[in-house]
């Protein structure tokens, strides 16, 4: 390549400049001027080209946020300024502002009618829907309350959050196909669609029964409107006249506490995929992270982001701890009570009502459903880095990746309810358990569960129904067996035939079930027996670390097919032993109180005994899984200390630590310890409803089979 002497001029700038202090570099600038103009233009074209390099490749958590918290602050919540900017310095509160204002005045509204509630309830004396008015309205304006403090704070919440979340909007760490974005935005899109549909309901249920009133009392003193604020609001109209332009006031402060209640169900949510989607990409940068990436200076980055991230949660649950507490609270009680009054109060007056009470109360469990998911999807996603750890060779072992194994292993990473619970799938298993109970509780003890076993239930049936001295056997066969489908339709023996073919068709499914679960259980038992049993030749001896190395990997790459089958089957087990519970506990329920002919005493405790046998091989078997998987603990106790290694130390680990089950959509692991506290609940419940059992009175003494 051929120099000229322009081109010896640039080169002798360059290294010039860079060896030339800050204050000698503008004398040379003014020396060489034509060069420098060139050379600093070739600088400003390489600062612009990294900052491109540099650009943000996701938004961040405020920027999500903003046109969220722009739509709740037309509903009071939240009222800060500056939420749509893209710097999060920029936000700020500002007491004098509209939004503000407009938020205290419906506070100091709310916190009136809450007063005047409790004490119209105290002179006229409690009920339950009195009880439940005041929980709504009483938390409504709680969580209003919380909200105005976090608007308060709101700055240094989310610039805390960026400054933790920072490294995860940049290069080498991926967003998994739906983006924060989109979830966050889908979920709020369904929800206030829901939230529409339900209060649009109310409204229109509401305004029936107005209308209903009036008509049917033939009431004339009150007007249309007059009337339905006295109904809507009988604690305002105690010591406040009426004038028509107070209702749109109070009608708007319902309307307020109603989205109030969805908002901040919908606010936790998004706060749990903030958290939990930063999780994600970490560990999605560890899943697909290249082997020639792996070094010391990747675990040092990796344990720095994963604490910034545990920082960041036990921040932010500092912040909205009594927002999740209420938030609980009024669900589990909400649910409670609507599944007592959709048990006891089951005939109401109008297709309307029975419409909206429905959809209302599905809407609820859906909606805190999602959020315990949601919310429990944190924790699921900061146990994986544990997985990557132990599958890392131990020639990148360092301090790093201990500190970040003890990290994990010991600290309660998950929302909590002001340290009275933490939000994990057990939890959610926990919640459902107990509304499960309250409703067998309420339970009509009069209904008759559907029997299991067909064989005997046929045998049962046809005799009951000889004894009648009916001439068409095979008609009181099926009206008898499935008075539920001919209550409806017409009888017809095709539809007896089809629905008892179904029949065998369930019962055998539910049988499979129970079985494909034990022969799985068998066969991943089997695998690590053949671990331990290999591993246990070498039992007291010190072994060189490629033999550990070997069976650790194995284990490793075990443990993993573990955990891929129960991604795939953690439905069916959930299912299958959620099932078997349930009817095990109606059963011994309904043996308080069976009597009956010696046909139907064989066939209900050779039902009852037949799936209490078969649950507990299930659980026996699926729980020797875990057992067996803990066996080389016990193998590395006798490693003398001259053969405990670095690879002894991480298999350790990994065994200590690591829950290998099969889980019941990963809310409980079928453990021993876990069919210990299955058989005592069961117990205790049955305790409890010993105590409810009448002196006398047979539930099935009003049954005649003839009468049919």
């Amino acid at each position: 390549m051929a120099f000229n002497g322009r081109s010896c001029v640039y080169i002798k700038y360059i290294f010039i400049m860079m060896l030339a202090s800050d204050a000698n570099k503008w004398a040379i600038r003014v020396k060489y001027p034509f060069v420098g103009d060139k050379v600093n233009g070739m600088e400003r074209r390489n600062v612009f080209k990294f900052k491109q390099q540099q650009k943000r490749k996701f938004p961040s958590f405020h920027e999500v946020m903003g046109p969220i918290l722009t739509v709740s602050q037309l509903f009071g919540y939240l009222p800060s300024c500056g939420v749509l900017e893209r710097n999060c310095n920029n936000v700020y509160f500002k007491w004098t502002s509209i939004r503000v204002i407009y938020t205290i005045f419906f506070l100091c509204l709310g916190t009136f009618e809450v007063i005047l509630m409790i004490i119209k309830a105290v002179e006229n004396g409690f009920s339950l829907i009195q009880v439940e008015l005041i929980m709504f309205y009483g938390f409504a304006v709680a969580r209003a309350y919380i909200f105005f403090y976090l608007a308060t704070k709101w700055k240094e919440i989310v610039v805390f959050w960026y400054d933790k979340e920072r490294p995860f909007l940049y290069e080498p760490y991926t967003m998994s196909r739906f983006s924060l974005s989109i979830k966050v935005y889908l979920i709020g899109f369904i929800f206030f669609i829901f939230y529409l549909i339900e209060h649009l309901m109310f409204i229109g249920m509401e305004l029936h029964d107005n209308n209903y009133q009036l008509t049917y009392c033939n009431v004339t003193s009150l007007s249309f409107l007059n009337n339905y604020m006295r109904r809507e609001r009988p604690h305002l109209y105690d010591i406040l006249p009426y004038y028509w332009w107070i209702f749109p006031f109070f009608q708007w402060s319902i309307t307020l506490m109603a989205f109030g209640w969805n908002f901040v169900d919908y606010f936790i949510i998004t706060i749990s995929l903030g958290l939990s989607t930063r999780f994600n990409q970490l560990n999605r940068r560890l899943k697909y992270a290249k082997s020639s990436q792996i070094n010391r200076k990747f675990w040092l980055d990796m344990r720095v982001h994963y604490t910034n991230l545990v920082d960041l949660l036990h921040f932010i649950d500092r912040k909205i701890a009594l927002l999740i507490l209420i938030s609980m609270l009024q669900n589990l009680f909400l649910i409670a009570t609507k599944v007592f009054e959709a048990i006891r109060y089951a005939d109401r007056p109008f297709l309307i009502n029975h419409i909206y009470f429905y959809f209302y109360l599905c809407f609820m469990i859906f909606r805190t459903l999602v959020l315990l998911y949601t919310c429990s999807n944190i924790q699921m996603e900061a146990q994986y880095p544990l997985i990557a750890i132990r599958n890392a060779p131990s020639a990148c072992w360092g301090d790093d990746q201990k500190r970040l194994m003890d990290l994990i292993s010991f600290e309660n990473i998950s929302l909590t309810g002001c340290g009275f619970f933490f939000i994990t799938r057990q939890l959610i298993l926990s919640m459902t358990g107990t509304i499960v109970t309250f409703e067998l509780v309420l339970l009509d003890r009069g209904t008759r569960e559907n029997n299991t076993e067909y064989t005997l239930q046929s045998l049962t049936v046809l005799f009951e129904a000889s004894k009648c001295g009916w001439e068409h056997q095979t008609k009181v066969f099926y009206l008898t067996s499935y008075p539920h489908i001919f209550h409806h339709i017409k009888y017809s023996p095709v539809i007896g035939f089809i629905a008892k073919v179904m029949s065998y068709l369930i019962t055998i499914t539910w049988a499979y079930r129970d079985l494909f679960i034990i022969n799985i259980s068998l066969a991943f038992t089997a695998a690590f027996r053949q671990i331990n049993t290999e591993l246990r030749a070498s039992k007291g001896c010190g072994m060189m670390p490629d033999y550990y190395w070997k069976y650790r990997t194995t284990y490793s790459e075990l443990r993993k097919l573990v955990n891929d089958f129960d991604d795939s089957i953690n439905r069916i087990a959930m299912l299958a032993i959620g099932k078997n519970t349930f009817i095990i506990c109606a059963h011994l329920f309904k043996s308080l109180y069976f009597k009956g002919s010696a046909m139907d005493i064989t066939y209900f405790w050779f039902s009852n005994l037949s799936l209490i046998i078969r649950t507990f091989v299930l659980g026996t078997i699926a729980s020797d899984l875990h057992e067996e998987s803990k066996e080389p603990l016990k193998i590395f106790r006798a490693i003398p200390r001259t053969g405990w290694c670095t690879e002894v130390s991480i298999f350790n680990h990994e065994v200590m630590t690591d829950t290998i089950a099969f889980t019941g959509m990963k809310q409980f692991s079928i453990t021993r310890k876990v069919l210990l506290s299955i058989t005592a609940k069961i117990i205790t419940y049955e305790i409890f409803l010993i105590q409810l059992k009448p002196n006398a009175g047979n539930i099935d003494d009003a049954e005649d089979i003839c009468k049919m």
